[in-house]
């Protein structure tokens, strides 16, 4: 275009030497190339100088004249600036900056739009305090644009990131809303039961009306989710607490520390119920299946194939499928001892951890203090 300067691209280049006012003289020339007017005078501050920029980005961001390289470019020096600023001007600078790059997102451009906001995200530290605000409207951009499923979700680094936001209760509730608004029909059992169970703990027992049916979602999802197998945590979320008298309780309850038996005479009372909460049976079941298998060999060091065939309601050779299936899980330590025609358990998983648990620990950890004992008496003559 006649008239217009090139693109200031030097300022984001790792060897430049280019100082911050003579970056925004270059950002103002080129805007006014583009339209833009600026009423500051050219030696004024920076801050005054750097917001009258910011308010014209759009003429760039959303031009159709520029190719996506070209506004890049544009892209980093802008965002270079943002060390400078200081932190009472921060957080008002960044809103309008995405405010200038996310306000004309479509379908059509989504996607660039999201890469230029992940790379937003990118040029600060993890824990600085704009962060937040990057992540949440780069959200509202993938559920506006239909482009959620774009976004991939780390529960694990999400939850590192926020706790170095050092968010109030009210700001967790609103990021992990917006979360879960995004990844609610994309996500994984997995991931949208671990976006549940943060948003859910953000809520007091004074507030858990507020959010009963996510917490029900919570617990079906829970049940539903084929790589989750200990649920006892749940019962500690005030929400799903709250639910305590409901059949889904019940359900959760269940899942959480009954065997098969229980569960499949629940569902043949509550076949309506259990169907319209999503869960399929099949599935359910064959859940129950390994649970109660846990719980049998957290019972006793060796359980027969009768009484396995009898708990889990499975032939035999069926029986020995899911042994191996529960050790594959790591739900059970054992062996099967075809001679004796029964499971010897060397350890299990325990679905809940209550005071009958704190009690088995106690005399283990007596017992390996007696042996260590011994072994060092034992020592002690060998010395003499």
């Amino acid at each position: 275009m006649a008239g217009v300067p090139p693109l200031p691209i030097t300022a984001f280049t790792a060897l430049t030497d280019i100082a911050e006012d003579e970056q925004c003289q270059e950002l103002e020339q080129y805007l006014t190339g583009k339209g833009a007017e600026f009423s500051s005078e050219p030696d004024g501050e920076l801050s005054e100088r750097f917001l009258p920029i910011i308010k014209n980005c759009h003429l760039v961001f959303h031009s159709t004249e520029l190719n996506h390289q070209e506004i890049e470019g544009f892209f980093y020096t802008v965002v270079s600036l943002f060390h400078v600023v200081s932190a009472d001007n921060a957080h008002r600078y960044m809103m309008e900056f995405l405010d200038q790059l996310t306000t004309r997102a479509s379908k059509e451009n989504g996607s660039f739009i999201l890469r230029l906001l992940g790379l937003t995200f990118d040029q600060f530290e993890p824990t600085n305090q704009l962060c937040p605000l990057i992540l949440t409207r780069r959200l509202e951009v993938a559920c506006r644009t239909g482009l959620q499923s774009s976004l991939s979700l780390d529960l694990n680094k999400l939850e590192k990131l926020v706790s170095g936001w050092k968010m109030s209760e009210q700001e967790k509730k609103a990021l992990y809303s917006d979360l879960w608004n995004t990844y609610q029909h994309s996500a994984s059992k997995s991931v949208r039961s671990g976006l549940l169970i943060q948003l859910l703990k953000c809520y007091s027992v004074s507030e858990a009306s507020q959010v009963l049916e996510l917490s029900r979602q919570l617990v079906a999802l829970s049940i539903a989710d084929p790589h989750l197998f200990l649920m006892d945590h749940l019962l500690e979320i005030p929400p799903v607490a709250a639910l305590r008298g409901e059949r889904i309780y019940q359900l959760l309850i269940l899942f959480v520390q009954e065997k098969l038996s229980s569960f499949v005479q629940f569902y043949n009372s509550n076949k309506d119920f259990v169907d319209g909460v999503g869960l399929d049976y099949q599935q359910a079941v064959h859940k129950m299946r390994l649970l109660t298998l846990a719980s049998l060999a957290s019972e006793t060091s060796q359980v027969s194939f009768q009484d396995l065939t009898v708990q889990l309601d499975l032939p035999q050779e069926r029986v020995e499928a899911l042994i191996i299936e529960a050790i594959q899980l790591k739900l059970i330590r054992a062996r099967i001892n075809q001679m004796t025609e029964s499971l010897v358990v060397m350890s299990s998983v325990h679905r809940t951890f209550s005071q009958p648990q704190w009690l088995l620990l106690c005399d283990r950890l007596s017992s390996l203090q007696q042996r260590i004992h011994s072994v060092r008496a034992s020592l002690s003559n060998i010395k003499t």
